[in-house]
């Protein structure tokens, strides 16, 4: 197999998606399930040994999607990458073609997407632009005499071997069948190998060298990077308001307690006695600082593109505004009970302790990792900085610790982690 497909497969599970077993051998089948959404990313390999006909590749898909039409999901978006190393003979059947499918060059290493197709299928489309421009600079390096350990040969001979102990047909050779099939359609052919259809395959395979890194440590790094390094919509352009806000209120000049009322602080005596309710929302945007500001804005970004990744974008508001609401609401009645009258909360800090409780609810949903992040570095976080808030002063604790609170439960009413479970046949 080319390191470059390998690659591909490798850049599809880190996504979240899980595979599911054909027994085609050239065809790998990956699905993740999001808010109703069935996302499909099949993999067809024709730089070897499979030869299907344009009426046998259309059939394959149509077969893929009818199992989970059967699930009476919202949507269904599927897409389909076709590696070849001739392009021509790929061409017609993308262009006849109603479902999204792009071409893989692997002979000149770049992607191709024809007019009557989308080029957007969630960061498919940039990943896989950067596995073939760093497959480009692993082939200069390999041209001019660059040597890969045997260790590393070594590895990739095992991945081929167990690539193909791993779709090969344990009775008989669906692949074979394909060719020898008459009237009867896909279908009907893979009832007659007497294996499953499709299945459920837990991609965290005992063998180790089945998702191995096919290129050099440098590229496995900046590759790493960036990905984790987009923007989300929704987050970006809530830190957007945010700096925007402060840059606002600096050139208006509203530093001082009577001007952030003004301009909409949180008063459980303004809410109470005036019923300004909509403080509770327009404290979340002020910030007294440059400090304050970049500190919360820098782990906004962070922590709340990947809930919001997670959760996806209507959630994720939902999350984000409703521990804000929760965190004005607890710091007002602790102000309020305590008898501080003229003691303001500004911040987005409430907000964000939402967002910290919120991932710490999804990491451990889905087994203690999600990305970058694991349960314990946020639990360490939300400590360390609870702690320093408690033991500083002109710190809002209350807002604090009833956002983290509420994220927490927000996140357990919300968030499901995705149906992996046995298809139906």
């Amino acid at each position: 197999m080319s390191p470059v497909i390998d690659k591909l497969q490798d850049n599809i599970i880190r996504q979240g998606f899980r595979q599911i077993k054909v027994n085609v051998e050239g065809i790998v089948l990956y699905s993740k399930i999001q808010d109703s959404t069935a996302y499909i990313a099949a993999i067809f390999d024709y730089t070897e040994n499979m030869k299907l006909t344009k009426e046998q590749h259309n059939n394959v898909i149509r077969q893929i999607k009818e199992q989970f039409q059967s699930k009476q999901y919202s949507s269904i978006q599927y897409l389909n990458l076709i590696c070849t190393n001739h392009v021509e003979d790929m061409k017609e059947r993308v262009l006849e073609s109603k479902e999204q499918q792009w071409i893989v060059d692997i002979s000149s290493l770049r992607l191709i997407i024809y007019e009557n197709q989308s080029s957007s299928y969630l960061y498919f489309k940039r990943d896989i632009e950067l596995i073939l421009d760093q497959a480009r600079v692993n082939q200069s390096k390999q041209a001019n005499g660059y040597d890969y350990s045997n260790k590393s040969s070594y590895e990739s001979k095992n991945h081929k071997d167990s690539y193909q102990n791993t779709y090969h047909s344990t009775n008989q050779n669906l692949y074979e069948d394909i060719y020898n099939t008459g009237n009867q359609n896909f279908h009907e052919d893979i009832n007659r190998t007497g294996n499953q259809n499709f299945h459920d395959n837990n991609y965290h395979n005992s063998n180790p060298n089945q998702y191995h890194n096919p290129f050099t440590a440098p590229y496995n790094n900046s590759y790493r990077r960036q990905k984790i390094m987009y923007f989300t919509l929704c987050n970006t352009i809530i830190v957007i308001i945010n700096v925007l806000v402060y840059l606002w209120g600096q050139w208006k000049g509203y530093y001082y307690n009577e001007n952030m009322l003004v301009t909409g602080a949180v008063s459980w005596r303004y809410a109470i006695e005036r019923h300004e309710y909509y403080r509770i929302i327009t404290y979340m945007f002020l910030h007294d600082g440059m400090a304050h500001i970049v500190n919360n804005m820098i782990v906004l970004l962070i922590l709340g593109d990947n809930l919001e990744r997670a959760v996806g974008k209507l959630k994720y508001v939902l999350i984000y505004f409703g521990t804000g609401v929760v965190a004005g609401f607890a710091s007002m009645v602790y102000n309020m009970l305590a008898g501080y009258q003229y003691t303001i909360s500004i911040g987005a800090s409430g907000a964000i302790f939402g967002v910290v409780g919120a991932i710490l609810y999804v990491v451990i949903a889905n087994r203690g990792r999600l990305e970058e992040f694991n349960a314990l570095q946020l639990i360490i976080f939300a400590g360390v900085t609870l702690y320093g808030g408690f033991t500083s002063q002109g710190t809002d604790n209350m807002a604090h610790v009833g956002g983290f609170i509420s994220g927490i439960i927000l996140a357990f009413l919300l968030y499901r982690r995705p149906n992996r479970g046995r298809m139906k046949q």
